[in-house]
Order: C-alpha cells, then structure tokens, then sequence
C-alpha cells in the first residue's frame, strides 16, 4: 500500500513539474540577445536562457559537492588506516608477557631490609 502511494507521489510530483515547465516557457518565450565575451547569441528565448543557467548551476554544484565527497572519502580512509594500526598495536601490547619480577625480589624479609638501608 504505502509503495502504491510513494509512486503515486512520483507521478504527481513529474507531472507537477512538467507542466510548470510547460507555464514558464509560455510566460518567457520574448526572444532576446545575449553577448558575451567571446560571442553573442541572437533571438534565443528566455526560457532555453533560464533552462540553460539552472544546469550550468546544477552542474557546478555537483561538481563542488562531488569534491568534497572525494575528500570526505579520502579523509575517512586515512582514519580507517589509522584505526586499524592503532588496534594492531593495542593488540600488541595486550599480548607481551607479563614484567619479570625485579631482582631480589624473591628474597626474604631480612634480605629486603638489609637491602633497602
């Protein structure tokens, strides 16, 4: 039931979207000129002019996004790596035996004292 609604959502919502598209290129179809430094673009409607700025910024998000994404990735690895040696050396230490009683110090009672003044 519920993946009946969430498709039904999907319809509505791609509906919903094609036909404001379908309003804003019918509210922005003025053709217009547009220079820049290196070319001009003539009678090209506003709509394609608005379309074409929406991706160049979608894109450009992506992009920074996906950047930090590698470094987040990237940074995440390296802690993985860091981990993993500073377990391996936990291990380690938690597996060397167990200090030697120092010297004398399986003599008696008198032998401490006499060893201590």
């Amino acid at each position: 039931m519920l993946r009946v609604l969430l498709r039904a959502a999907g319809v509505v919502l791609v509906l919903a979207i094609v036909l404001a598209g379908t309003e804003l290129a019918q509210r922005n179809a003025t053709p217009v000129d547009v220079d820049f430094l290196v070319g001009r673009l003539v009678e090209v409607r506003l709509f394609w002019l608005l379309v074409g700025a929406f991706g160049a910024g979608f894109a450009l998000a992506l992009m920074l996004a996906g950047v930090e994404l590698l470094r987040l990735r990237l940074l995440a690895r390296r802690y993985r790596r860091l981990a993993r040696s500073l377990e391996a050396e936990v291990h380690q230490l938690r597996s060397l035996p167990l200090a030697e009683e120092p010297a004398g110090a399986g003599l008696g009672e008198g032998a401490r004292a006499e060893r201590g003044r």
